[in-house]
């Protein structure tokens, strides 16, 4: 879930806490801000990427080990598989690239989509996590 929305008003909030109450039901982590859909500027600061991913552990009422997925990435970092993103572009590559180990290591199993399809694509793929 997304933090800011998750917190954006009395449905969301209620539907949050409905989602916690199922035993079935696991809640991760998919950043407070989504970004505010600005990759670059994001990704460029690995300490801000899990200051963000923090503040949304504390409006959801996660703790450490979190299920977790960036936006707008495909990177895993899992107690026993590790993949990064093969979907940046030149462009992106080494100015989008924060310490995923550091972002793992600060309470979060990352996990990317399970049906392999790039972000460039997303809006034409089946959305589907692996948690």
């Amino acid at each position: 879930m997304v933090g800011m929305h998750a917190e954006a008003n009395a449905t969301s909030r209620a539907q949050l806490q409905r989602a916690k109450s199922m035993p079935l039901v696991t809640i991760g982590n998919h950043s407070y801000s989504h970004a505010y859909s600005h990759y670059r500027h994001f990704y460029g600061d690995t300490e801000g990427v899990v200051a963000d991913m923090l503040r949304a552990n504390v409006v959801l009422g996660l703790t450490p080990v979190v299920h977790a997925r960036l936006p707008g990435r495909d990177v895993f970092r899992l107690p026993n598989y590790s993949k990064d993103d093969n979907s940046l572009g030149l462009a992106e590559a080494g100015r989008e690239d924060p310490d995923y180990e550091f972002v793992a290591a600060s309470g979060f199993w990352l996990a990317g989509t399970t049906n392999g399809c790039m972000r460039t694509t997303a809006s034409r793929c089946r959305a589907s996590t692996i948690w």
